[in-house]
């Protein structure tokens, strides 16, 4: 009598053949019955690879610092990171002549400074004037082209002239000595700084400090 494999026993191997060969079927989605709604506010945490060494725009010159203190101090313009082209920050309107010699911004209206008092053209001025007299502020460059820019570093006026309010102090025209084709950029690029709190702490007109008043525009 010879020895041979029943039916059940090749049914058997032939079936778990099929099984090692075949995928398992994935679990069906799970459905959700909530739907999450995002809240403001929280904490978000960035790492950086040095320390800050300021938080005072006009004496900023590494971009550890720059980092974070532009996400403290809203600037005239802003760059789309999308385009590269620029768009409207705190000026709503900007523009620049063909020879580059005369930029001007018009600021958005009811612009304050977190402790309620008005953003106006008076506290971009105090900036740049701040600029040109600091002995330590590596930003002067930018800046140097104002007309009366010489004369108020030395001393000379008290009056940066190249830099004019209008409109009670909404729309700021800055007058060149020689054209820029990147004025409008470089200019709009820096933030204003709160005279009220700023002057305070620092006198525009004689010495720097690295004292800096936590003041965001709202």
């Amino acid at each position: 009598m010879r020895n041979g494999i029943g039916a059940p026993a090749v049914l058997l191997v032939a079936l778990l053949l099929i099984a090692s060969c075949s995928e398992a079927a994935p679990a069906p989605p799970q459905s959700s019955t909530a739907t999450e709604t995002p809240q403001r506010g929280g904490q978000l945490v960035l790492g950086g690879p040095a320390d800050i060494s300021t938080l005072q725009p006009v004496l900023g010159f590494d971009n550890i610092s720059a980092s974070v203190y532009t996400l403290i101090y809203a600037t005239l313009l802003e760059t789309d990171p999308a385009t590269g082209e620029l768009r409207a920050g705190l000026a709503e309107r900007f523009a620049v002549t063909n020879d580059g010699k005369r930029v001007t911004y018009a600021l958005r209206t009811g612009l304050l400074w977190s402790d309620g008092t008005p953003l106006t053209g008076a506290d971009y001025k105090y900036m740049v004037s701040a600029t040109a007299r600091s002995k330590k502020s590596p930003n002067k460059a930018v800046f140097k082209d104002i007309v009366g820019w010489d004369d108020y570093v030395a001393g000379r006026t008290d009056d940066l002239n190249g830099v004019q309010l209008l409109d009670g102090g909404r729309t700021i025209q800055i007058d060149m000595r020689r054209g820029r084709c990147s004025a409008l950029r470089d200019l709009g690029s820096y933030p204003p700084l709160s005279e009220a709190q700023f002057g305070a702490y620092w006198d525009a007109r004689t010495r720097d400090t690295t004292t800096t008043p936590s003041l965001p525009e709202s």
